[in-house]
């Protein structure tokens, strides 16, 4: 792809069994991917790199998860050695068909895309790209702590996704193939969740996630008619290489929620001031109803 308890809940929508959802305020996901993009860019072996695994470590202690962490060295090519973590955050029994809820929190080294070619060699700042998926995960992490769900879900943080290039795109996706590798437990479904908070962000359906997990596709973008969620388009949209791969490789069928047509994608760019919280909010209420079921 190539702050604390969240106070302010509005009502909007319903769950599966009726009652309304409690969503997030757009200011309090919108301060989760601030919080991110203050720590500075989240290249792994960077210092900021080591601040925010520290702080999401810490305020998933604080909301009630089972926590694990999976860290590794790998030797990346075109990047160089790396010591990288995946972050569990456990919630419910263990029991019943657990549901994997991903998103990757590293930041990429550098801003290739950018209009500008002399800030190319810059890392992006992470904000959508990164930030967001984070941003929604933090806040389930809090829902999940005061309504646990019937079943297990895994909140997996995934580290070393934006590390490859043309020149060496195996270097992409590396936290999740290690996990994909390593898996807890065996998932019957899975949902990745990628640059979901650009402005007026719209989901089409994945080709990738629809030939390998079709049926999570289907309850993702039924769940999201359901609550008349219009970032969720039935169109299908275009092939994205991205963290679902190795999962779906390894047997976890999971679909990636995303829109690659985030203008600030790969720049400097890539801030909070280009976002905007409803497509993270649209994401959140169709996770939060999908756990709640057994």
């Amino acid at each position: 792809m190539r702050l604390g308890i969240l106070t302010l809940l509005v009502f909007i929508g319903g769950c599966a069994a009726g009652a309304p959802i409690a969503a997030p305020d757009g200011k309090v996901l919108m301060a989760l991917v601030q919080e991110q993009v203050d720590m500075g860019p989240r290249v792994p072996g960077s210092a900021a790199h080591d601040r925010w695994l520290a702080r999401m470590r810490e305020r998933l202690r604080g909301s009630g998860a089972r926590l694990s962490v999976q860290s590794f060295t790998d030797t990346v090519p075109g990047f160089g050695p790396a010591t990288l973590s995946n972050v569990l955050a456990s919630f419910g029994p263990d029991t019943g068909r657990a549901l994997l809820v991903c998103a990757h929190w590293d930041s990429r080294p550098r801003s290739d895309r950018d209009p500008d070619t002399t800030l190319r060699h810059m890392p992006l700042p992470g904000a959508n790209d990164g930030g967001s998926g984070v941003a929604v995960l933090l806040a389930l992490a809090e829902r999940l702590h005061g309504s646990p769900p019937p079943r297990r879900v895994d909140l997996v943080f995934l580290d070393g996704e934006d590390l490859g290039t043309a020149e060496h795109p195996e270097a992409f996706f590396r936290g999740s193939t290690y996990f994909a590798a390593h898996l807890p437990v065996r998932y019957s479904a899975g949902v990745l969740l990628d640059m979901v908070g650009g402005r007026g962000a719209r989901f089409t359906k994945e080709p990738n996630s629809l030939m390998a997990a079709p049926d999570v596709v289907r309850r993702v973008w039924e769940e999201a008619a359901r609550q008349k969620l219009d970032a969720f388009s039935d169109e299908v949209g275009p092939t994205i290489g991205d963290d679902h791969l190795p999962l779906n490789r390894a047997g976890v069928p999971t679909a990636d929620v995303i829109d690659i047509s985030y203008p600030e994608w790969h720049t400097t760019a890539d801030l909070p001031a280009a976002m905007a919280p409803e497509g993270m909010q649209a994401c959140y209420r169709v996770l939060a109803a999908l756990a709640a079921r057994p």
